[in-house]
């Protein structure tokens, strides 16, 4: 079912954009808009309404589309595409009607991984599997702990949830199916409230405690807090600790200890954690964070009636982007998360996050996106025509393809020649010849027939006309086959070339029409 969207797309979403220390010319393609999530999909409990769950990943069967939680007089599982279109995926979890109840989800092994924290007593662990999955629908894994916070994949394959009791490692065996242990945090961690924020980075998953002390857990076990000396005053909100595109850790924190408020976001290098430095500052409120399509760190800003933000983790650089109207940052439950993994057509993705159309963040459940992020580019492969034919006017067509998705990128330069024998045949005149055996007369050189620059995006093509210097054209008639390797010479700044040879042969001459007398 095609829901309704709410405006604003276009140059009306950008009017809310400004850029600190940098042009908003930077962001031109981006805007934000949002969907309201379909009545018919998740009905409003009487009196409360409906709202979006934390719990919002890209489809685990690789489409196009994201997956959410939203609850009301029911729970459902939906799916909506970049484009608005929503259908039901799965129900069946307990019925919710006290406001977003701390769920988590992350996509592991063909599956929506969700913990569900008001399933009492303790949580519930479910996998979700898409209709031609092995296992669709709604699958209970297990029950954990007392009250969970979050949920990360970890980078030893295994799932992590926080909890008051600390962090709970599921090891996924046959999915859907998984094991659970409990890892309490050990001193110097407040080890009274457990684990809060989670991530994963640097082959460690990382957390913070109920003080909003940074640690990490691998391998050896437990490291931290981080940093060793100093205060680090890090976010115990579910959802706000990344690593970006640059191998870099993200928290949100606080530049006051105590507060409450996130106004900072911090940068650690997860093979040395004890340099923990402010990556940007003077912000609002951030309460969830992701990383987009392009490897920076977007976030929710809940401060100022609610924005959505980016940090530029190459520059520094903070995008400020306002919601459209009639669209509104709920008063809890937030969430970013990444869109699906397949570009669209132009090459750019999209981040996903709560919303709701109440101007007063109460319950009435939507789905906020921010499209035209774009992807990174990756390296293309360029072919071209093997076999060209030269007209009568000297003139040779090739064609260059770019393959790949339309993220792929093909850029360099190209030259064609050909390799032969410059022979004087006195004053002024010369000839060509191929063959390179028998007496040395002449000298041998490398005629060019051609020079290019190429710039192609995947599934792109380019053709470029050759036009053939006499003395290459003269070379090609004399040879008995008429036929000429000609040798192609790439210079790439991304992507790589297929072939090296172009073989050049001579469009047949006209029939020659004789006349005749009666």
């Amino acid at each position: 079912m095609r829901s309704t969207a709410i405006r604003v797309a276009g140059a009306a979403a950008l009017a809310g954009v400004c850029a600190l220390g940098a042009p908003a010319l930077a962001q031109a393609k981006v805007a934000v808009t949002g969907y309201a999530v379909s009545f018919a999909l998740a009905p409003g409990a009487a009196g409360v309404g409906s709202f979006t769950e934390p719990a919002i990943v890209p489809a685990p069967n690789g489409s196009d589309a994201e997956w959410l939680v939203v609850s009301g007089r029911n729970q459902q599982v939906i799916s909506i595409t970049p484009t608005g279109q929503q259908r039901s995926i799965a129900s069946g979890m307990a019925t919710g009607v006290n406001g977003p109840l701390l769920y988590a989800s992350v996509d592991a092994d063909g599956y929506d991984w969700i913990l569900d924290n008001d399933q009492g007593p303790g949580n519930v662990l479910y996998a979700v599997g898409a209709p031609n999955s092995q296992s669709p629908g709604l699958n209970p894994v297990a029950r954990l702990g007392n009250y969970g916070q979050d949920l990360t994949l970890g980078p030893d394959g295994a799932l992590y949830a926080a909890d008051n009791t600390g962090l709970i490692r599921c090891q996924i065996s046959a999915a859907p199916a998984a094991s659970c242990a409990t890892n309490p945090l050990p001193p110097p961690f407040y080890t009274g409230a457990g684990a809060f924020a989670l991530g994963a980075g640097g082959g460690q998953v990382w957390f913070t405690d109920g003080l909003g002390e940074l640690g990490s857990y691998g391998p050896a076990g437990f490291g931290g807090p981080f940093p060793a000396a100093g205060v680090s005053d890090a976010s115990t909100d579910p959802g706000t600790i990344v690593t970006a595109g640059n191998g870099m850790l993200y928290a949100a924190a606080a530049s006051s200890p105590g507060s409450g408020v996130n106004d900072e976001i911090v940068e650690l290098d997860p093979q040395a954690p004890d340099g923990v430095r402010v990556a940007a500052a003077g912000l609002g409120n951030v309460v969830a964070m992701t990383v987009g399509p392009d490897g920076n760190v977007w976030f929710l800003d809940a401060a100022d009636g609610g924005l959505v933000g980016e940090l530029n983790v190459a520059t520094g650089d903070i995008f400020r982007f306002a919601l459209p109207a009639g669209l509104a940052l709920p008063t809890s439950g937030w969430r970013i998360a990444a869109g699906p993994s397949v570009p669209g057509s132009t090459g750019d993705g999209e981040v996903f996050f709560t919303a709701t159309t109440s101007s007063s963040g109460e319950p009435q459940a939507a789905i906020g996106e921010v499209t035209g992020i774009p992807f990174p580019l990756s390296a293309g492969a360029l072919a071209f025509n093997g076999a060209v034919t030269v007209s009568r006017r000297h003139l040779a067509v090739l064609t260059f393809a770019c393959s790949g998705q339309s993220t792929a990128a093909c850029e360099g330069r190209l030259t064609l020649s050909v390799r032969t024998r410059l022979i004087p045949q006195g004053k002024r005149r010369r000839r060509l010849d191929h063959r390179f055996a028998g007496p040395r007369r002449g000298r041998i050189r490398r005629l060019l027939l051609g020079r290019w620059r190429y710039d192609l995006r995947g599934g792109h093509l380019l053709r470029a006309t050759v036009h053939l210097p006499r003395l290459a054209y003269q070379l090609l008639e004399t040879l008995s086959s008429h036929r000429l390797d000609a040798t192609v010479t790439s210079t790439t700044r991304l992507g790589t070339v297929s072939g090296h040879t172009v073989v050049l042969d001579v469009a047949p001459a006209p029939p020659v029409r004789r006349g005749g007398h009666r």
